[in-house]
């Protein structure tokens, strides 16, 4: 109840709406314009809308606080505009919309660091994770209650609510499973546990690999923390409420299989008819590397790539987004955002464990399983992925 009273006294405090509270309403309302975007993809691009708004809005915001951060962000972003203009003109439209996605969580980050620095804003990230690891679980499961949505896959298999983009959605949900297997050991309660274990359970009907590794990955983490923890009063609570949830999980494990037995039925069928286990792994993404590589040497596309539109006139889409960068972009756009991210990773690199491995987590699926860098939904989570890794450090340095 501690955690709900806090969203609901953070959203009434922006009353006071200034030009730094509107960007967090724009940030709290993305889970149901994505949801509202996929029940109506056919027919309103509202998603593609909501994201000009914000990221002309978070663009001109940072000019105004910043103009040399504003100028590093820029000239960047005007460059690869340029490059993609002149290296995709056939499909120049698609690969404008592929930079300004790219653009949008450096943008994001670029800001929430500068706002803090400038000490003009305090971007609540905890209060903002809170909410989405409510909104999310929600948008998923009533729908599904009530019969209505969308499934994963083709044949009724996997659910996502009206969500339309699975991957990104996935990346979302593992994001959030993450961060929940922080706050349930940073601090253990009762609904900590309880929304953990509903953002699992959505990973879990949902039925993405990536979300099933993350769900692993983190309780692996989660029990590497717990073992190293001095404070034994917390360490009971913790384990007390992870009997509990053994307990739950015992007592419906009927109801979970049956929700979950058409998933693996498909992964069987899909390992049965793949290569090998790093084919099946990667959902058989690897099998367009040949191509990929051919097509990248032979037309000299080492520096700038054949551009994000690419896809639509028969260069092929790996859906491992470094590669894509590497194709797509050349050795130009993948260097620049190695640099990026990378240094977002060595500033919270020390006595950082859990926010070291959310980053590292997030770009490892970014290059296994794609659609993060450059993707509308999974990019914003990202930019909030890194903004929590250095709250979290925050949050470890004054607890000590």
């Amino acid at each position: 109840m501690v955690f709900k009273v806090k969203i609901k006294k953070n959203l009434l405090a922006g009353t006071k709406i200034n030009k730094y509270s509107f960007l967090m309403v724009l940030l709290y309302i993305m889970p149901f314009v994505d949801s509202v975007s996929g029940a109506f993809h056919d027919e309103l691009p509202i998603g593609q809308i909501y994201r000009l708004v914000l990221f002309f809005y978070m663009l001109t915001l940072l000019m105004t606080v910043s103009k040399r951060t504003f100028i590093n962000v820029l000239f960047p972003f005007m460059v690869f505009l340029l490059i993609q203009s002149i290296v995709s003109s056939n499909y120049i439209k698609d690969s404008l919309q592929g930079v300004i996605k790219l653009f949008t969580p450096i943008i994001l980050v670029s800001l929430i660091q500068t706002l803090q620095k400038e000490k003009k804003y305090k971007l609540d990230i905890f209060n903002l994770m809170d909410f989405w690891s409510i909104a999310y679980p929600v948008l998923i499961l009533v729908p599904g209650l009530m019969g209505i949505g969308i499934s994963a896959y083709e044949g009724e298999i996997g659910w996502k609510g009206f969500f339309y983009a699975v991957n990104e959605i996935s990346f979302i949900l593992s994001s959030l499973v993450a961060y929940m297997f922080w706050r349930l050991n940073f601090k253990s309660n009762m609904y900590s546990l309880f929304v953990l274990a509903f953002n699992c359970l959505c990973v879990a009907l949902m039925g993405t690999k990536m979300g099933y590794a993350t769900v692993f990955v983190f309780l692996i983490l989660f029990i590497f923390a717990f073992m190293r923890n001095e404070n034994q009063k917390q360490s009971l609570k913790i384990l007390i409420l992870i009997c509990f949830l053994v307990f739950v999980i015992i007592y419906y494990k009927d109801q979970i299989i049956q929700s979950t037995s058409l998933i693996f039925e498909r992964w069987r069928y899909l390992r049965k008819h793949s290569y090998s286990t790093t084919d099946f792994l990667f959902s058989m993404r690897l099998r367009r590397l040949n191509k990929a590589i051919t097509l990248f040497t032979k037309e000299m596309h080492y520096l700038f790539g054949w551009g994000f539109g690419g896809s639509d006139f028969g260069y092929p889409n790996m859906e491992m987004d470094f590669l894509d960068l590497l194709f797509q972009t050349g050795i130009f756009g993948l260097f620049y955002i190695l640099y990026f991210y990378g240094k977002q990773l060595v500033s919270v690199f020390h006595k950082n464990l859990w926010g070291v491995a959310i980053i590292i987590w997030s770009l490892a699926l970014s290059f296994g399983a794609g659609h993060v860098l450059f993707y509308g939904q999974s990019g914003m989570m990202l930019a909030a992925n890194i903004i929590l890794a250095y709250e979290i450090k925050s949050q470890t340095q004054n607890r000590k």
